[in-house]
């Protein structure tokens, strides 16, 4: 009757082990998923800035631009003509 105690007993310590070794594991598990999630927004608000400065950069350009074509061309009419129609079509790119 002894070894059947003492079984039953190494039954319910393993048991017990092995539920306190899947709460340790959920918890880890919710941490890492929480973690991940934070993450995930630091890209994502990383990436919309990286966007957001990008275009800036390239509105910087596109008036460099304009300001090189006018300087270039800008003495003369066929180039005032051409400078003006490059500023046009800049200008419809601006607003997106």
């Amino acid at each position: 009757m002894e070894g059947d105690e003492r079984e039953v007993l190494r039954r319910a310590l393993l048991q017990d082990h092995q539920q306190a070794e899947l709460v340790k594991l959920q918890g880890e598990l919710q941490e890492s998923r929480k973690h991940n999630e934070e993450l995930r927004k630091r890209v994502t608000r990383t990436r919309n800035t990286m966007k957001v400065e990008l275009e800036s950069q390239g509105r910087m350009i596109k008036y460099l631009l304009v300001l090189v074509l006018i300087g270039l061309f800008g003495t003369t009419k066929p180039g005032q003509d051409l400078a003006l129609l490059v500023i046009q079509g800049l200008a419809k790119g601006f607003g997106k």
